[in-house]
């Protein structure tokens, strides 16, 4: 763990927080004063994240290199937030699953892992965190998973990734029934399609498959357009949703950054 001065009482915990979304919401977080324990695999990603990180009022930057798919990992991640400090949000945004066919060629311990990663460490923090969130003021502790298209549109060779994120979807739903009256509240959002290094790394591998969704971002990569999202804008919207989004309106529905953006603006936060 390392990490920046100062201890202010209003924490968030990012997963994923290395690259690409995780990383620009840690960035938005802080300029907004909270402080956040971002989360990754590797320490060097998680050292750009802090390197690159606007110098915020009072806020303070911890980074925990943990898989959270291990209990370990998941102690350090729960243990993280000092004792005296208001933990009030949680955001599951790490996510692995690699493209492969099922037939004979998925391999069944990545998969389990993917399981470990995208679905149980998701419910174990939330489980394990639930009374601190609870205890979150300004309305309660809010939970934020980052979903995906995939999970609802199945296609060649995204078994790995896309059957584990219909799991963490309805994960998502199952806390936002189980959790009310809690103090608690669980949302979900899709980002959309963001170039990060992650979505890079996946369609570089389904290129070299041959897999036929490869052409779809291939033409999206190069051509641009309406289809892609800016990930600071990704970053902004997501923040919106956790902090002026009405309580019972933030787990009601999952939430599309691609259909908000046809009415939202940086400059236009009414709607939310």
């Amino acid at each position: 763990v390392r990490a920046a001065s100062g201890m202010p009482r209003s924490w968030a915990i990012v997963t994923g927080a290395g690259s690409g979304i995780g990383a620009a919401l840690t960035h938005r977080l802080l300029a907004a004063g909270v402080s956040v324990v971002a989360v990754g695999r590797r320490q060097s990603a998680l050292d750009r994240t802090a390197t690159a990180a606007p110098t915020a009022k009072a806020a303070s930057l911890l980074t925990l290199a943990a898989d959270i798919a291990s209990a370990d990992g998941q102690e350090a991640v729960c243990s993280a937030v000092p004792v005296d400090a208001e933990l009030r949000f949680l955001i599951h945004n790490a996510a692995v699953g690699d493209p492969s066919p099922v037939g004979g060629k998925m391999d069944v311990d990545a998969f389990r892992y993917a399981l470990e990663v995208n679905v149980v460490a998701p419910l174990a923090l939330t489980q394990a965190l639930l009374p601190r969130l609870s205890a979150a003021g300004s309305g309660g502790g809010r939970v934020l998973h980052l979903g995906t298209g995939v999970a609802h549109a199945v296609q060649p060779g995204t078994g790995t990734y896309g059957i584990s994120k219909l799991a963490f979807h309805r994960l998502y739903q199952q806390l936002s029934v189980d959790l009310q009256g809690a103090g608690v509240w669980v949302g979900s959002a899709r980002p959309g399609v963001v170039p990060t290094e992650g979505m890079i790394d996946h369609v570089a591998k389904a290129n070299e498959l041959g897999l036929p969704h490869a052409e779809y971002f291939n033409r999206l990569f190069a051509e641009g357009g309406d289809g892609m999202q800016d990930v600071q804008v990704v970053a902004e919207f997501l923040w919106l949703l956790l902090t002026v989004c009405p309580a019972e309106e933030f787990g009601a529905q999952e939430w599309s950054v691609n259909q908000a953006t046809a009415w939202w603006s940086g400059s236009d936060k009414a709607h939310l």
